[in-house]
């Protein structure tokens, strides 16, 4: 794959750049178990890049006139693994765990870092409580990012603020189907129950 190159400006003139180049395969699982009730997918995957466009910084005429301009760099590796767990552990009890993994290798000096995180995981549990005036559906999510670069050149990685900080996230829902009225669906929401 490809992302087109074109122009862009930096002190009054047109900078061009290129393309970026990626060249991705990717090996995968998929499978359904014990009468479906139980469902593993995974894939590892590789992705090679080249002439990655970044948004490059530059100094202007003046201390304070700094030009902002994309650019193209170096070579980046990507190596990584993703992987999804739903089961249902009893009829009305599901879990659903997902997690990714990634890796870069960064062949240019003045590369910034890469802005993915390096490892995210979420988790659901949910149980069908079936009861004479409706079912209630009570669901626990959680959610975990790691931390992320966000620098927009290679002297950023000097400053803490570009760096965005892992987080860990919890949300609840309570959805209710009324047993005289199936079609309808009532949720509560309450998100981010540890207020991250």
């Amino acid at each position: 794959g490809y992302k087109a190159g074109g122009l862009d400006i930096a002190e009054n003139t047109l900078v061009p750049f290129d393309e970026e180049k990626v060249v991705s395969a990717e090996l995968g699982l998929k499978t359904d178990a014990f009468n479906r009730r139980l469902r593993f997918n995974t894939a590892l995957y590789y992705l090679d890049f080249d002439s990655i466009q970044v948004r490059a910084i530059k100094p202007g005429a003046t201390a304070g006139d700094i030009q902002s301009f994309i650019s193209n760099t170096g070579a980046e590796k990507r190596t990584g693994i993703e992987m999804e767990l739903i089961s249902k552990i009893t009829t009305n009890f599901m879990t659903e765990i997902s997690a990714n993994f990634a890796d870069s290798t960064i062949d240019a000096i003045d590369q910034i870092a890469d802005p993915a995180p390096q490892l995210t995981w979420s988790l659901a549990l949910s149980y069908d409580l079936d009861t004479p005036i409706g079912m209630f559906i009570p669901r626990l999510h959680g959610f975990y990012r790691d931390e992320i670069y966000s620098g927009i050149d290679v002297t950023s990685r000097n400053y803490n603020a570009a760096t965005i900080e892992d987080i860990t996230l919890w949300d609840f829902r309570l959805a209710y189907i009324p047993a005289a009225l199936p079609r309808l669906d009532t949720s509560l929401y309450e998100k981010n129950l540890t207020d991250e």
